[in-house]
């Protein structure tokens, strides 16, 4: 979409085979570890408005995070996360967005389900709100309990 839209972008990649797979479809990638400074310099974040984070690994993310910012203060940051208290610490530190891979997918599972029975685009952008807010203050209180779901408690 990216490419589409005519905004500039590169991948850093581990991998080596899907580095050479990705530039050999014209994505410019670089081969490396992106917690390891020298890799993220030939990315030139020092000149970048954004950086997306989509590492497994919380470890990783923080790292990349914290090398990004000694080169680029003032970066945009988008961090793909696995928990509510990984989120809360990105928010901390400053990080624009945090997204729950599991949790966004679900709530794209969800908006197609919507879809298929005819309800409005608007309100179904509305319902994802709602939900992924409901899950936030559920996390922020160590709550487990599905908002979706009727309270069983009396």
């Amino acid at each position: 979409m990216l490419a589409r839209q005519g905004i500039p972008y590169a991948v850093i990649e581990q991998n080596r085979e899907y580095a050479e797979k990705l530039r050999s479809r014209g994505v410019p990638a670089i081969y490396g570890d992106a917690t390891v400074a020298a890799t993220l310099d030939h990315a030139h974040l020092e000149c970048a408005k954004m950086l997306i984070i989509a590492a497994p690994d919380a470890f990783e993310a923080r790292r990349i995070l914290e090398l990004s910012r000694q080169t680029n203060p003032d970066i945009e940051v988008v961090v793909r996360t696995h928990s509510d208290a990984e989120r809360e610490y990105l928010e901390q530190q400053g990080v624009g967005l945090t997204l729950m891979g599991e949790r966004e997918l679900a709530l794209g599972m969800c908006a197609h389900i919507l879809r298929s029975f005819d309800i409005d685009a608007g309100e179904i952008t509305a319902l994802r709100g709602r939900q992924r807010s409901a899950q936030d203050e559920l996390g922020a209180v160590g709550g487990t309990e599905d908002p979706l779901q009727p309270s069983t408690s009396v």
